[in-house]
């Protein structure tokens, strides 16, 4: 394909295709969702670049009125998105942006503690605690992280772990303290 829209035409053609009636009622997929993640990458690219995109996305959308949802993901405030974004797409949003806050310390530590538990079988023996870390590790990645998202207290909760255990040697059974946990991010703030 020699050019964005061309792409996006070819993309448009094809979600259309796989969810069109072929027989009665019947189709290939009933819709297709696109999510995006990273938008905020276009508020650093070139103005010229982030149109390009933004362009190939509205061509996008023109070609499936029906059966297609996109999603758009953004590390950025509102304000900054409006700015961001063409009005051409702004305009085609059929429901309101969702703004998510950056979490609290007790509820990012709940968060985690849930996510935590999520993975563990329901008698594990360390469902409701903090296990691979010991509390208070985890209380120095939450007061330690400037943005509290989930994202990031992923990121160094998984740095944190991936350390402890490759240079560190954690095995399995022991948990990882606040003093590693700090030893290995403290490069990293």
């Amino acid at each position: 394909m020699d050019s964005d829209f061309l792409a996006a035409k070819m993309l448009s053609d094809f979600f259309r295709v796989i969810t069109t009636d072929i027989v009665g009622d019947e189709r290939v997929f009933e819709s297709v969702y696109l999510f995006l993640d990273e938008g905020e990458v276009l508020v650093d690219a070139k103005a010229t670049e982030a149109e390009l995109v933004l362009s190939g996305l509205r061509e996008l959308i023109n070609g499936l009125p029906y059966r297609f949802g996109f999603l758009m993901s953004f590390t950025a405030t509102g304000a900054l998105i409006e700015v961001t974004v063409s009005q051409h797409l702004l305009k085609r949003m059929t429901i309101p942006y969702v703004e998510i806050p950056m979490l609290e310390d007790d509820a990012a530590k709940d968060f985690l503690r849930s996510q935590l538990d999520h993975f563990r079988t329901t008698d594990s023996k360390q469902f409701g605690t903090f296990y691979p870390f010991c509390e208070e590790a985890i209380d120095y990645i939450v007061e330690h992280n400037t943005d509290v998202t989930p994202r990031n207290l992923f990121k160094d909760c998984k740095r944190v772990f991936e350390r402890a255990t490759r240079r560190f040697g954690v095995e399995p059974g022991e948990l990882i303290n606040k003093d590693l946990a700090e030893r290995i991010l403290v490069g990293y703030r």
